[in-house]
């Protein structure tokens, strides 16, 4: 049997390539990332030096993909400057709205849209790309075993027949979700569609494209089983993260990093510039630390993602958490945890992440209790916030940005931003009348 040509592979990445020059890739990314409080915009959080949004753009641009158009919110296209994409501002909300804000540059050309707060794999856009023909569009499907708040498709084997907008637990026409990850062999018809149809509810975008089907325009679906990972809420950043350093390929340590003949470092670990490794601290991989970090005597930190110029103090544990920058601990405890930068902690202070029942943690969202799905989740912690000695943060709870938590305080709340939460004790002043003996030695028998 004849082999291929060594040059097959690149030829037919090539095809692909030219085949499809002629399509946009719409990138959203505008949306207000109001259920991602406390912590900053989620597309602008960064993960290995890196934000995500840039992620994302490189991510195509290494497919080949260059004629890339990021619709989003001011501090997005700003943060992304000179970078080889067109921005355009989103005016409006919803993917609807997104959609229209690009309609000029998408109009006469095939379109491919992603959303980018869901991570995939690349097998997946390259596939989509590679069916792609005329007159034939293409939507993403999941199947699910637990409900997820998105679009579902109603289908006729897999011709999507319709698509229904978070339809509500058990009342799903299908088990398939809805990803954003949409072929559109036409932009003008699917701009046409959605100025022309008219809804109470917030799915414009999923009512044209059924309106679409139901004036005879062909879609399939294409299932997809592999990674997925939705950033929606505070608690998707450890998904992130994981996602992300799961792509440290080996150990690295900057020339600049000092560390002591007494620390232990195993798994693959990434120490940027300036970063000092004191006495006795244990660092497990896989593993992040931003340049000028110092991680203390005695410090355990594993599995987690730590920014620049932070100081993990004497004695603290991090586990599978999230640090942005300049974060300073001494003594704490910071379990499966997400916190912002210019966060500090006092000695002591603990952020649970384990309820006694060892149920699934829950939050509130914008006054909806939402589960988790997560048996371990300790706190999220906004920008600027500091927190006094002996503090007790309890499972899924939510501080703030630019608030003061007093000593001693049990926080089994959410806290708003720009809060001073201080607790309220009362103090028994008295004489005290009775004397214990200077001599100790019995005591020191027992030890």
């Amino acid at each position: 049997m004849n082999s291929l040509p060594v040059w097959a592979p690149i030829l037919n990445a090539l095809m692909m390539l030219f085949k499809n020059m002629d399509t946009v890739v719409l990138l959203l990314s505008g949306g207000a990332s109001s259920r991602y409080w406390p912590l900053p915009h989620k597309m602008l959080m960064s993960y290995l030096g890196i934000s995500f949004i840039d992620h994302q753009i490189r991510l195509l641009q290494q497919m080949g993909l260059t004629n890339i158009i990021v619709v989003g919110r001011p501090e997005i296209n700003h943060a992304l400057g000179k970078t080889h994409v067109t921005k355009i501002l989103q005016k409006g909300s919803g993917q609807a709205a997104a959609v229209l804000s690009a309609q000029k540059l998408i109009s006469d050309k095939s379109v491919l849209i992603l959303n980018a707060t869901d991570v995939i794999n690349v097998k997946l856009i390259k596939k989509v790309l590679g069916k792609a023909v005329k007159n034939r569009n293409l939507l993403v499907g999941r199947k699910v075993s637990q409900y997820f708040p998105g679009g579902y498709f109603e289908l006729d084997r897999t011709r999507v027949v319709a698509i229904h907008e978070k339809p509500g637990e058990g009342n799903e026409p299908s088990q398939y979700t809805r990803l954003v990850c949409d072929y559109f062999a036409n932009g003008f018809l699917l701009i046409n569609a959605i100025k022309n149809v008219t809804t109470e509810k917030d799915d414009l975008y999923e009512t044209a494209v059924t309106r679409l089907i139901k004036s005879g325009e062909i879609f399939e679906m294409i299932e997809y089983q592999d990674e997925w990972v939705p950033v929606k809420y505070p608690w998707d950043t450890l998904s992130l993260m994981q996602h992300y350093l799961l792509q440290i390929g080996r150990s690295r340590a900057a020339k600049t990093v000092k560390i002591h003949r007494t620390a232990q470092i195993s798994g693959k670990v990434f120490l940027g510039q300036n970063v000092r490794v004191l006495e006795y601290a244990k660092l497990v991989g896989p593993l992040w630390v931003g340049d000028n970090t110092i991680i203390g005597n005695h410090t355990m930190v594993r599995a987690s993602h730590i920014g620049a110029n932070c100081v993990i103090g004497f004695n603290s544990d991090v586990t599978r958490s999230y640090l942005g920058d300049n974060v300073w601990l001494h003594s704490n405890y910071i379990g499966d945890s997400v916190v912002a930068s210019g966060v500090s902690f006092g000695s002591g202070t603990v952020l649970a992440n384990l309820r006694l029942d060892e149920q699934n943690v829950y939050s509130w969202v914008n006054d909806e209790r939402v589960s988790t799905h997560l048996d371990k989740l300790g706190a999220m912690i906004g920008e600027n916030t500091h927190i006094g000695v002996n503090v007790s943060v309890m499972p899924g709870i939510k501080i703030g940005k630019n608030s003061v938590v007093g000593a001693g305080a049990v926080v089994d709340r959410n806290l708003p931003d720009s809060t001073a939460c201080f607790v309220k004790q009362t103090l028994d002043v008295k004489t005290n009348n009775r004397q214990v003996g200077p001599d100790r030695n019995k005591f020191k028998q027992k030890i």
